[in-house]
């Protein structure tokens, strides 16, 4: 009497003999490996970037100090501005970081039932001054803020920089007062870009009550380190291709079909195509290029395609000429 392992071994040779099982296994073998790999890189693509990670909240109140991030809506000064800071593009090639301020007046600051300004303000955002007329709405401010990094480490390269935010109501700036009058404001910080998490905390000084220092921190996501390595392999494969068959063509003598070798050459001068493909790679000499661009031109110059297309047709015309 067969056992019960004697019976499954048995009906798995039953099964991989069959056509249409050893079909079936395969299937369910490149769904596994689908289901492994392609939704964890999905999840992880969605939450890298905008608020899920980089949101930050910092409240002032009336004396122009931070209160605890956290405070409900409801214990806040009444008359404040909430502004909304946003990371909207980063070109880390250049040094730069683009936000955009949007401003919502609450309290004596808003007019009527409108967002019109009642009062005038004038704001300061990092390098920016923007002057809000009363009467009119509070316009969204686009600014560049300098972040220092290094691109050659890329992508492992980070960025950082700060600027600062205050709020001012104009009528005092106009009277010279050495006091200006500061605008309880609540800050919101979001990130909103797709190849690099940008985050922005936020923090005050205790000697300059009324201004909320950012602070910037720029990476690569974690999703584009993951393509960037997936090039990197695909080049060494590629490569490392090419000089085998080098290598058997010269060394072994072996012979291989014409379109094949041609196929090879033509892969090796994709390798340009391919390290520019990454995302938001800087000009040459970057850290990726360091891992496999440079370390593969010495194996393209070794293997010298053009010698052994060369060779391989001379061995075609000789069989020609001679048979």
């Amino acid at each position: 009497m067969p056992t019960f392992k004697e019976k499954l071994a048995n009906l798995a040779r039953t099964a991989w003999r069959r056509t249409r099982y050893r079909r079936g296994i395969y299937f369910c073998i490149i769904l596994a490996v689908w289901l492994t790999i392609v939704p964890p890189v999905y999840v992880t693509y969605l939450y890298q970037g905008g608020e899920a990670h980089t949101t930050h909240r910092l409240p002032l109140d009336i004396n122009g100090r931070a209160l605890p991030a956290d405070t409900p809506t409801a214990n806040l000064p009444a008359d404040r501005v909430e502004l909304t800071l946003v990371a909207e593009q980063a070109d880390l090639t250049k040094h730069k970081v683009d936000y955009y301020m949007e401003a919502t007046p609450f309290g004596k600051y808003r007019g009527g039932s409108n967002s019109d300004l009642a009062v005038g303000l004038t704001a300061y955002y990092g390098p920016k001054d923007v002057v809000y007329k009363a009467g009119n709405r509070m316009a969204v401010a686009n600014f560049k803020i300098p972040v220092l990094g290094y691109p050659r480490m890329f992508p492992f390269d980070q960025y950082a920089g700060r600027f600062e935010v205050t709020l001012l109501e104009t009528a005092s700036l106009a009277n010279g007062s050495s006091t200006p009058t500061s605008v309880p404001f609540i800050i919101r910080a979001y990130s909103d870009i797709q190849l690099v998490v940008v985050s922005t905390t936020l923090s005050t000084l205790d000697d300059y009550p009324g201004m909320i220092i950012a602070e910037i921190v720029a990476k690569r996501t974690p999703v584009t380190l993951g393509f960037c390595f997936v090039v990197i392999i695909i080049m060494w494969g590629l490569a490392l291709t090419v000089a085998t068959l080098a290598f058997q063509l010269v060394v072994w003598r072996t012979d291989f079909a014409g379109p094949l070798i041609i196929a090879a050459v033509t892969l090796m001068f994709s390798l340009p195509g391919l390290r520019n493909a990454q995302p938001g790679v800087p000009a040459l000499g970057c850290a990726s290029d360091m891992l496999s661009y440079f370390c593969l031109n010495p194996a393209a110059a070794l293997t010298d395609p053009k010698r052994h297309v060369l060779l391989f047709l001379k061995r075609i015309l000789r069989n020609c000429c001679f048979q």
